[in-house]
């Protein structure tokens, strides 16, 4: 029986900004909806948690086992700061996408964002100067703390590169729906009808419609106006007295989206003259069902339509008319031939794909690491050995046995096939590992660790620890980093610590540690690293090969009582290291629905050195910093690139002095 499983990998979280999922239909909702269906899909890979909205109302409630809902009673924003990244009641996210062009403010994951078009810049006239001015905000956060920006035609994309200065690198058009093909009910009208279905506003050019249907003299079809008003009170009084004026013509105001689709499958045809949109999503709902369609020469709905649908210049009336006219004659082959060329190119499998490129693209922002090879979806010992001590090396430092076992990739059944590689290693290949006893480490390091390095650090500074242990706030501290490992001491001396403080006192801790630091004489060697309070030690950020071996080897220094060791919060280890030490699981605790002085105080201290931070260029989620109300993360440099990078040079290295590259398999039996 093989003694060798590779590690089965906890999906990857995503979180989704649902709260376009209302009651009222919309082209955003609808796009929200089939994006959260895709993700949710088992092919993905993913753990969807989709953020406010009500699935009930505007979409069907079959999401997949993969999505979870979670209502929120507040803003979403305010939850997603302030009791998500909290781990509230355990959610955690690696990656994040937000629909609705804008992410919140301090937001730390990895995330897309989507712009859907940029109108309050292209069509200005359509906007007051308040509405433009908060959306180029708005829109300049987005740009700067985004990893992807999503969009949904070339046009769009072309705009947002061109009048926003945004890398090209980062813009995807990512399909909006799916083909959808609709089932016609009774007609709800006794009469042959044309159709326009959004909201009634300026930039629609409902007016000229309206005018252009009085001219264009339709006998017996008349147009229907669905959709709800969402403009100033001035212009909605000439849209109902031009609409009370136009025989034939009838505003039906908002109706569900079932009703809606009704209308749109028993009409003559659609019209949409807009003025500008970014993708048309009701224009192709109706071009995949055999619905002919009048557009306007916008840029985004000709790209849309692929020519399968009439044009039309939008300020001319009598142009309008004639086309209007020119609709009710299409051919049932045109309109057959462009269904079927719109269900292909949009179909579910069209889309699941683009999903997946999407999902392809929010994996690479999240840094996994530890590259070991894999064959058949096995990890073979010998090379998860191999790995472990190349990473060990790549701090120039040697490594334990039972570190090393607990820091192998891959589950292992038998100790003695462990020490079994050992012994092969020691014995076949003496030019390249050196090992002492329980001592393992490549042969020939340069600069190799004096262990003797890190015990002087903390003798140094035992004085400071002991003052730490007295603020009654500070509920645990351990060693981390350099100062366990011993690695980089000869260049930076510094003690790395990691400490839990009590809940809502993280950054009042924060300004204390600085105080004695600087008192003690220590200031500048003395690093926090990483500070969370006890209702957040579950880390949620940068689940990695990197961040789970520290947490692994974190030393503890001590910890007070009632307050459990962070690793049994932190159970995710496992993923990466199975054959860790398993403690027993506990989940983090609930914030306080209330707060008091100490923790508004608390509040204040951090937006002030958040303040202070951005004024120096740095941001939270960018590098090794990250910060919100329970956790500061003040690693001023990312180090896992650098760290990945010299593993596989060393690794690489190690395999072509092992005979070509070649490690003899492990055969043994348990």
């Amino acid at each position: 029986m093989k003694t060798i499983l590779l590690c089965d990998f906890e999906p990857m979280n995503i979180f989704v900004d649902a709260t376009t999922l209302t009651g009222q239909y919309s082209g955003t909702g609808v796009y929200t909806r089939y994006l959260i269906r895709g993700l949710g899909h088992p092919e993905t890979g993913l753990r969807v948690h989709a953020i406010g909205g009500d699935k009930e109302h505007h979409c069907e409630p079959d999401f997949g086992r993969q999505v979870e809902w979670i209502k929120t009673e507040n803003g979403p924003h305010t939850v997603l700061n302030s009791k998500l990244l909290g781990n509230f009641k355990g959610y955690t996210a690696d990656t994040s996408i937000f629909p609705n062009y804008f992410m919140p403010p301090g937001w730390p994951v990895p995330s897309a964002v989507t712009i859907h078009d940029i109108s309050f810049i292209t069509h200005p006239q359509f906007y007051s100067r308040r509405m433009r001015n908060w959306y180029r905000i708005r829109i300049r956060h987005t740009l700067k703390h985004a990893n992807i920006i999503l969009t949904v035609s070339e046009t769009s994309r072309e705009n947002i590169i061109t009048k926003l200065g945004a890398d090209p690198e980062r813009v995807i058009v990512h399909k909006p729906v799916a083909a959808e093909v609709l089932q016609p009910g009774k007609s709800p009208y006794s009469k042959p009808y044309l159709v326009y279905i959004g909201n009634m506003e300026p930039k629609k050019n409902l007016l000229n419609l309206i005018k252009a249907y009085n001219k264009a003299g339709l006998g017996d079809t008349d147009l229907m106006l669905i959709g709800k008003i969402h403009a100033s009170a001035a212009w909605a009084k000439r849209f109902r007295t031009l609409v009370g004026q136009s025989p034939g013509v009838h505003y039906l105001g908002y109706l569900p989206e079932n009703e809606m689709n009704n209308w749109l499958v028993n009409s003559c045809g659609l019209i949409n003259i807009s003025y500008v949109e970014g993708f048309g999503i009701t224009q192709l709902k109706a071009l995949v069902n055999g619905i002919p369609v009048l557009i306007s020469k916008d840029p985004a709905l000709v790209e849309i339509s692929r020519g399968y649908s009439l044009t039309t210049d939008p300020d001319d009336i009598r142009q309008i008319a004639d086309q209007l006219n020119r609709l009710l004659t299409v051919s049932v082959e045109e309109t057959h031939v462009a269904a079927g060329f719109f269900r292909k190119a949009y179909s579910a499998d069209a889309y699941q794909q683009d999903i997946g490129r999407l999902t392809g693209s929010l994996k690479e922002s999240v840094v996994s690491g530890y590259p070991v090879p894999v064959e058949n979806g096995r990890v073979d010992l010998m090379d998860a050995i191999i790995s472990g001590i190349c990473y060990a090396g790549v701090f120039n430092s040697s490594i334990h046995s039972d570190k090393l076992l607990q820091s192998l990739p891959v589950r292992v059944v038998c100790k003695k096939e462990f020490r079994a590689g050992l012994n092969t290693l020691k014995s076949e290949y003496p030019d390249v590992f050196k090992i002492n006893g329980n001592v393992i480490a490549l042969k020939n390091l340069r600069n190799r660790v004096d262990v003797r390095a890190g015990q002087l650090v903390r003798k140094r500074h035992q004085r400071l620890i002991r003052l730490l242990g007295g603020i009654p706030w500070v509920r645990a501290l351990y060693f981390s980093g350099g100062t366990v490992h011993g690695s980089g001491l000869d260049k930076h001396p510094d003690l790395d610590v990691f400490i839990v403080t009590a809940t809502g006192r993280s950054w009042l801790v924060y300004c204390l540690v600085r105080v004695l630091s600087i008192l003690s004489g220590k200031g500048s060697s003395l690093c926090a690293n990483y500070l969370v309070d006890e209702s957040a030690q579950e880390i949620f950020w940068q689940r990695d090969h990197y961040s789970a071996f520290q947490l692994l080897f974190l030393r503890q220094v001590f910890r007070k009582k009632g307050t459990p060791h962070i690793r049994s919060f932190n159970r995710w280890i496992a993923d990466f290291f199975p054959n860790a030490l398993q403690s027993e699981l506990i989940g983090a605790a609930d914030k306080p629905n209330k707060r008091g002085l100490i923790d508004w105080i608390n509040m204040v201290v951090m937006f002030l050195w958040i303040r202070r931070w951005r004024k120096s260029g740095k941001r939270s989620g960018h590098g090794g910093m990250y910060w919100d109300f329970s956790r500061i993360k003040l690693h001023s440099n990312d180090h896992r690139p650098l760290i990945y990078r010299k593993f596989e040079e060393l690794q690489g290295k190690c395999r072509e002095k092992m005979k070509d590259g070649v490690v003899k398999p492990m055969n043994a039996q348990s």
